[in-house]
């Protein structure tokens, strides 16, 4: 079975382990200088850092799952359309399909000339 765009852009722009998975909080004290590691604030800009990083890869599985919406409604607006030009008894030559896209609207409109 052919991956989905979904799942394209889930493995390439999200990561399947969390941060603690990749950087352990003593991996990350250990980049700091020896006088600084036993600082309450590195395990503060460590939180933080996760939180940051945990937003944001939610914010990225949100937008991945509304452009798929959006792609999946445009794949059946064009269907659509292709469907009622097949069904019109009209024989003109001038039918044809235009499709606009952008970010926030997506509009297919049948032009009959």
């Amino acid at each position: 079975m052919a991956p989905t765009e979904e799942t394209i852009l889930r493995s390439f722009l999200l990561q399947k382990a969390g941060l603690r998975d990749v950087l352990t909080l003593a991996e990350f004290t250990s980049y700091f200088p020896p006088s600084k590691r036993a600082s309450p604030l590195i395990r503060h800009l460590y939180r933080d850092i996760l939180t940051q990083r945990n937003a944001i890869c939610e914010s990225v599985l949100k937008q991945i799952n509304l452009e798929c919406r959006l792609g999946e409604t445009l794949v059946a607006r064009k269907r659509a359309a292709k469907e009622i030009l097949r069904n019109s008894d009209s024989t003109e030559m001038g039918t044809e399909l235009e499709t606009q896209v952008s970010p926030h609207n997506t509009d297919v409109r049948l032009t009959l000339s």
